[in-house]
């Protein structure tokens, strides 16, 4: 018997924002050790961010961001950017020893040069 096709279903309720924003991401990784690092988002919404890291990070945990809205990188053109706190509420481990990770906002500001 052939398994039947798995459909991918829409579970946010509010849309995403597909575009690599620049961010800079600080927190406490799966072993225990502070890090920041800067990093490219995946995706951006209402209620939270989705980004790769290079390190492996736990679910529950919180994380500390802020996005640049902007596409360029670098300061060279002002944009205003997001501050964001928020929970790690789900991780996709890779192969290099990263991961992917979804944060849930607990608080977020906008912050203008």
């Amino acid at each position: 018997m052939q398994g039947t096709p798995e459909v991918w279903v829409e579970r946010r309720d509010k849309p995403r924002v597909q575009i690599a924003y620049p961010a800079t991401v600080r927190g406490i990784d799966a072993n225990g050790e502070a890090f920041e690092v800067n990093t490219l988002i995946d995706n951006l919404g209402a209620g939270g961010l989705f980004v790769y890291l290079p390190r492996p990070i736990a679910q529950g945990v919180h994380l500390f961001a802020i996005v640049r809205l902007a596409t360029a990188l670098g300061d060279a053109v002002p944009a205003p950017r997001i501050a964001t706190r928020g929970v790690v509420v789900r991780t996709e481990p890779a192969q290099d020893g990263g991961c992917g990770v979804a944060l849930a906002f607990t608080q977020h500001r906008f912050l203008y040069d």
